[in-house]
């Protein structure tokens, strides 16, 4: 049996009380609060609300119902697209009162006149939940917006409009009945399928061409939506550590080879002081054995005495030379002592390098564990994908379960209705 559009009015409450326990209301907000019932619509269910209404003489049964809500509140305020000045309709039934001129609704209710126009100040919704009621904003969910035109008003809503999953709309339904720019009913369903929301009933008002259209959050279109951006984060992650990865290892790589010329050249440095060292111990040996076997040679010859003497003066000059070359080596040796202290220093500095090396490598292993967690996030996002689908699957479940209820209600409404026609013609 193929489902009818228009849902009588008397199935709304038990309609809404179905939706409202597959979206629990948390906090409902009303535009046009005074042109409609205070109960109804998910209302009944809210622990918050937020009326805003452009009229304040319109809003006396509101005010009644909220002395009894703690959680309820009430702005006066004409919502529109933009901030800024607009014109307001006065019309002769207040009711339709806003920003349609009357002349455009004169095909829905001929007998309706303009009574005044005025200059007012509009507010953009999203700018009115930032400053005048920022305390409600994150709580809010159903959003009812009934008055004409209503895209003026969800137009400013833009960037808030994905909090709510839940929106009813007041739109005229017949296109050929009214003049009214963004009030049909194809106008509302093009602006709300773009903004992730789909159309699941059709009340009609007092007037069969005027009616209010519910629209429920597309649950695939969100998390298509949150796992998009969940993707884009984790890559965005990911480069910028790769990155940072590559950056380390390139300084790591280029210390290590800074490190490796050093190691290098303090030891050519050391070798060539040891063959300096042995050399300097050499030539002092050679002239203490000369000096030793020229003493020896001397003492059992008597004949060669003045020779000797002579020879004695000789190696006194040589010995006084030697003491010249003696003292230049003393100072080559200090020069290489020092060039010693200096080694052991840079070796030292060498010591801290392979230090701060190894905290480079720490470092590296850091990371590559951050890598392996943001390798744990994917898993975590998979399996968080794959209770997102779970739940795809259990909304389409209701979703069948409600409409099984919506035939139960219409065909409840049908046997009611032929029966009173059975009784009238009987």
């Amino acid at each position: 049996m193929k489902r009818r559009e228009m849902v009588p009015e008397a199935a709304d409450h038990a309609w809404f009380d179905v939706l409202a326990r597959l979206f629990p209301v948390a906090g409902y907000l009303r535009v046009g609060a005074g042109g409609g019932a205070v109960r109804g619509y998910g209302l009944d269910a809210a622990p918050r609300a937020l009326f805003v209404e452009a009229e304040e003489g319109r809003l006396a049964a509101i005010r009644r119902a909220a002395e009894d809500e703690d959680g309820w509140d009430i702005r006066i305020a004409v919502v529109a697209e933009a901030d800024g000045p607009v014109t307001f309709h006065r019309a002769s039934n207040p009711a339709e009162s806003g920003l349609v001129a009357p002349a455009a609704l004169t095909r829905l209710w001929p007998n309706l006149g303009l009574v005044a126009l005025e200059e007012r100040p509009a507010i953009r919704l999203s700018t009115l939940l930032a400053k005048v009621a920022p305390e409600l904003a994150g709580s809010l969910n159903w959003l009812h917006v009934d008055c004409l035109p209503a895209r003026a008003v969800l137009a400013g809503a833009v960037g808030i409009l994905d909090r709510f999953d839940v929106v009813v709309v007041r739109a005229v339904l017949d296109p050929a009945a009214s003049d009214a720019t963004g009030a049909d009913r194809a106008t509302i369903d093009d602006f709300m399928s773009a903004h992730g929301l789909r159309p699941v009933a059709v009340f009609a008002e007092r007037h069969p061409a005027i009616g209010q259209l519910v629209f429920v959050r597309d649950a695939e279109v969100r998390l298509a939506t949150q796992i998009a951006a969940l993707g884009a984060e984790h890559r965005r992650y990911g480069e910028a550590q790769e990155s940072r990865i590559a950056d380390l290892a390139g300084e790591l790589s280029a210390e290590r080879e800074a490190t490796r010329r050093a190691l290098g050249e303090m030891a050519d440095l050391t070798v060539r002081s040891e063959r300096e060292r042995d050399e300097l111990q050499a030539r002092l040996a050679a002239l203490a054995a000369d000096l030793e076997a020229e003493k020896q040679s001397g003492e059992g010859r008597t004949a060669e005495m003045a020779a000797l003497q002579r020879r004695v003066g000789e190696l006194q000059a040589e010995v006084a030379g030697g003491s010249d070359t003696i003292r230049r080596l003393a100072g080559e040796r200090d020069a290489l002592a020092a060039g010693a202290e200096e080694l052991k220093r840079e070796l030292a500095e060498a010591a801290g390098a392979r230090s701060e090396v190894e905290g480079k490598k720490a470092e590296i292993h850091r990371l590559e564990g951050e890598r392996d967690a943001l390798a744990a996030s994917a898993e975590e996002l998979k399996r968080k994908l794959a209770e997102a689908e779970a739940a795809r699957r259990d909304l389409e479940w209701r979703q069948g379960l409600l409409d099984r209820e919506i035939a139960k209600l219409e065909a409840q409404i049908e046997l009611i209705g032929s029966v009173v026609l059975r009784d009238r013609d009987g």
